[in-house]
This record gives C-alpha cells, sequence and structure tokens, in this order.
C-alpha cells in the first residue's frame, strides 16, 4: 500500500486539492442562496432582463 502511495502521490495530491476546490464552490453556492443573492447575469433586476421570470413560470 505503501508502495503504490508513494508511486501515485502526485495524483493524490491533485484530486484532494480538486475535491477542496470543488467543495469550496459549492459552500459559496449555498451560502449565497441562502441570503438571497442571485446567480443569474442580470444580477436580480429581472426587469432588465427576464430571465428569473420565464424560469419561475416554468
Amino acid at each position: 500500500m505503501l508502495e503504490w502511495l508513494a508511486a501515485n502521490i502526485a495524483s493524490v495530491v491533485i484530486v484532494f486539492v480538486l475535491a477542496a476546490v470543488v467543495t469550496l464552490i459549492i459552500m459559496k453556492l449555498v451560502r449565497d442562496k441562502k441570503r438571497g443573492r442571485h446567480a443569474c447575469s442580470c444580477g436580480g433586476d429581472c426587469k432588465s432582463c427576464g430571465v428569473c421570470r420565464t424560469a419561475k413560470d416554468r
């Protein structure tokens, strides 16, 4: 097991770093959703683009 780990340490580190980045992104999205921030390009001003209105109608 230790031989395999030593041979693949670079891959293991990269996987952990990517997992941490994805976790941080998901946490930010959840936090923004709880605070009522919009992720759409209009910034929550639906009068200017109508994207949010059409998404609610679906």
